[in-house]
């Protein structure tokens, strides 16, 4: 008689070292993986919450930072309050989400397999750092999957309401906006150009001025010293941003993978990477975006990949194949796009299917994308050791 495999769920644990917690876990994930071992899927919401994303896109830098610069307002740790940090009532908000949350860690697996987790070495002699939180019963508290999800995405869209905005260096030509910390405070000036000089962002705008037309520079202007006004503009910048340092994130993540040029800190680094783009999946995107849509598709199908999430692989295999099902039903001049390609390449990965990473190639070779983005990524997985290594 067979015994019936263990169930997974989402355990709820407690930690009074959040931080630590993170690093133990995704020390675990790496552990388990080059064991061949099922990878435990964590979220640590304090410490995600508390990483803030740079709006630099330098190539392959780290875009997380814990201390934020010294013109923000922050709350006592460091931790940016949320949407308007001049507004007494958001900053109470955060400080109550951020106090809320900070015992709590998830992790999705089976109790056998956690209870191990918990009881090495490293966990003893710290006091049980992380330890499952129990009910009034005694019992271990898990979440279901559904539930998880719908939480998790509540922090992320938080996150990309806030975080995410476009900063001075993204502002387009003709653009409106208002100053903050300026003479001209509250008027609503139209871009010219925006450029960064060795004296910071110099800003150059017209304003209208009695029937006429004035135009000047504006030097040394901060991120916080503008109010965004179009939000079509916002909305459409921040989704390209998004979908920017996710695809330089991966593929520089896939590139230490495949070509073994993984060090130590350099596996904790993307794991934790990894953990921040997947934990963004829930973006929602208007009609309008159907392009970036299955981009974005494609890439946390590729994240999903290297977390060695089995389910998410899944999941996201089959939404990408859906979309491409669409998408062939189109003619040739519309579905001949280098997103069907980015779809090839990520279910080759997610699969192992030759056939998707041929038709990759061979769209690379009659139709030349110009996407640079996307010929590295082709390259990638034409290598002999692309399955193998990730």
């Amino acid at each position: 008689m067979q015994v019936p495999k263990e169930p997974r769920h989402w355990y709820v644990l407690i930690s009074f070292d959040p931080k630590d917690a993170e690093e133990q876990l995704r020390r675990e994930a790496i552990r388990r993986a080059d064991a061949g071992q099922e990878v435990f899927q964590s979220f640590v919401p304090a410490q995600f919450l508390m990483r803030r994303v740079s709006s630099g896109l330098q190539h392959d830098e780290p875009l997380f930072q814990q201390q934020p610069s010294s013109t923000e307002a922050l709350s006592d740790d460091g931790f940016r309050p949320i949407e308007d940090p001049w507004n007494p009532t958001s900053v109470r908000q955060n400080n109550e989400i951020r106090a809320a949350l900070w015992r709590y860690v998830f992790i999705f697996g089976r109790v056998s397999e956690i209870d191990t987790f918990l009881s090495e070495d490293w966990n003893k002699l710290h006091y049980n750092r992380i330890r499952f939180f129990l009910d009034r019963q005694g019992e271990k508290v898990y979440v279901r999957q559904k539930v998880m999800k719908e939480f998790i995405q509540m922090l992320a869209d938080k996150r990309l309401s806030f975080e995410l905005a476009p900063a001075v260096g993204d502002l387009r030509q003709g653009e409106p906006v208002r100053f903050r910390n300026n003479a001209f405070e509250g008027r609503t000036v139209y871009v010219v150009e925006s450029r960064r000089t060795q004296k910071g962002h110099v800003l150059t705008v017209e304003m209208d001025l009695i029937g006429n037309v004035l135009r000047m520079k504006v030097y040394n202007v901060r991120d916080e010293d503008i109010i965004r006004m179009d939000d079509d503009l916002t909305k459409y910048a921040r989704t390209n941003d998004l979908i920017k340092r996710n695809q330089q994130q991966l593929l520089a993540i896939l590139a230490r993978r495949i070509n073994r040029k993984e060090t130590e800190d350099s596996r904790m680094h993307d794991v934790l990477k990894l953990d921040t783009i997947y934990a963004m999946r829930f973006r929602h995107f208007d009609v309008d975006e159907t392009a970036a849509h299955r981009r974005y598709l494609a890439q946390i199908l590729i994240c999903a990949c290297l977390r060695h999430d089995a389910d998410g692989r899944a999941e996201y295999t089959a939404l990408v194949l859906a979309e491409l099902a669409e998408i062939n039903q189109q003619s040739e001049s519309k579905a001949a796009t280098d997103v069907r390609a980015r779809m090839h390449a990520a279910l080759f990965l997610a699969t192992g299917e030759p056939e998707y990473r041929t038709l990759a190639r061979n769209y690379v070779r009659e139709h030349q994308p110009k996407s640079e983005p996307l010929r590295t990524l082709i390259r990638l997985i034409s290598k002999r050791p692309a399955l193998k290594n990730i």
